[in-house]
């Protein structure tokens, strides 16, 4: 059992791990009933956030509503097969990286985040990307941090920034 806070939102959640693997459907069932009344207790929302699909299931199967959150979705990605870049489900990546090497000169290099005009730029390079078209700040000023009212990106990206300094943050771009 899991209390977590959401670095999207600020929400604070209740989750679990686990459990349908090594308990019974009513087990299941007891520790998502102990977990929801724990949230109405705290006066959290009534809901189980980043549960397992198959727990999930499992809950729906047992009268719990259950529906899935976009904005919780993971990517899971097969690290070697990416790295090799291999096969029919690789296609289309390699011809976007091969088309990317083509169209454009880069370089990766290591990013200072404690520096603020590091920061700076990032958060203006993400301005751009989100509006698809070159866009300039005025000096000193901040970019417009959200791009719309959808975008998932900008709150944990701003807590990493905002905590660049204390933790003497690098990072490669």
């Amino acid at each position: 059992m899991l209390r977590l806070h959401s670095a999207l939102s600020g929400r604070t959640f209740y989750s679990f791990c686990g459990t349908q693997r090594f308990c019974a459907a009513h087990r299941l069932a007891d520790t998502a009933t102990i977990l929801l009344d724990a949230a109405a207790r705290e006066g959290l929302a009534p809901e189980l956030r980043l549960i397992a699909e198959e727990d999930a299931d499992a809950l729906a199967a047992l009268g719990f509503a259950v529906s899935p959150d976009r904005d919780s979705f993971d990517y899971l990605v097969d690290l070697a097969a990416l790295a090799s870049m291999r096969g029919g489900p690789m296609k289309s990546k390699r011809a976007r990286v091969t088309r990317f090497e083509r169209e454009h000169r880069y370089c990766v290099v290591r990013l200072d985040l404690t520096d603020a005009t590091v920061r700076h730029g990032l958060l203006a390079l993400r301005q751009r990307w989100a509006h698809g078209r070159p866009s300039a700040p005025s000096a000193g000023a901040a970019p417009q941090l959200w791009s719309n009212g959808h975008d998932t990106d900008w709150p944990p990206l701003e807590r990493l920034l905002s905590a660049a300094e204390r933790f003497r943050l690098l990072a490669l771009g």
